[in-house]
């Protein structure tokens, strides 16, 4: 019969974990078993504390049994061991290899990255195509805002036009003011020699008449 083990030795015996993995080892094989495949993890974390502890060693063993030797027994002196925190042990006749697992686990993982790889790159051509969309959608708003602009203008100058349109109409309506007659006034020294200038020429027609008449009068005495 073949046999999995796999024990927990708890972060705190580090220093102590090539020792307690040679212990267990021979303590195994103590039992009449021979040791066919092993392997070993790093430090991982723990689902839960055990000991107030959170990080642990994990090592697997494949071994099976030369004699017929009683497996709970093996089971009763690892529970005495303190050195080994927690285990499990199967039957592992029908199970693949450690060596199987540790391939089909490097496919998984290549199978993974070269996902990953094609998600990225699909993702990257999915950018791509959408990218000219969006220029073209960002043109067309672009010819949009120009021709909301363009109308906008339209809309002003119609509106200028129409505003001088009106105001040439009001003046057309509205009567020309009429231009005031200029008249001249006439100032008081104006008058006042008006006046004299006049008196003057009436004085000088009374001197003229009054010679004639004397002419006339010695005319009429002499004949």
């Amino acid at each position: 019969m073949l046999y999995e083990i796999n024990y927990l030795v708890l972060q705190s015996k580090t220093a102590e974990l090539e020792k307690i993995k040679k212990e267990t080892k021979k303590f195994i094989e103590s039992f009449s078993a021979e040791i066919v495949e092993e392997k070993e993890y790093l430090k991982r974390k723990l689902a839960y504390k055990i000991q107030h502890e959170n990080y642990g060693f994990f090592t697997v063993l494949r071994f099976e049994f030369k004699k017929r030797t009683s497996l709970d027994e093996l089971k009763n002196k690892l529970n005495q061991k303190n050195e080994v925190a927690r285990y499990i042990i199967v039957q592992a006749d029908e199970l693949p290899s450690l060596k199987e697992q540790e391939k089909e686990k490097m496919e998984l993982n290549n199978k993974k990255s070269i996902k990953s790889e094609d998600v990225e790159k699909a993702i990257k051509s999915e950018e791509r195509k959408a990218n000219p969309a969006e220029k073209k959608a960002s043109k067309k708003k672009v010819k949009v805002e120009t021709t909301e602009k363009t109308e906008e203008k339209d809309a002003s100058t119609e509106t200028t036009k129409s505003k001088k349109k009106a105001d040439v109409k009001k003046e057309e309506k509205e009567p020309k003011p009429a231009k005031k007659k200029v008249t001249k006034k006439t100032t008081k020294k104006e008058t006042t020699k008006e006046k004299t200038k006049s008196k003057k020429a009436g004085q000088e027609k009374d001197e003229v008449s009054l010679d004639e008449l004397d002419k006339k009068l010695n005319e009429i005495l002499n004949s």
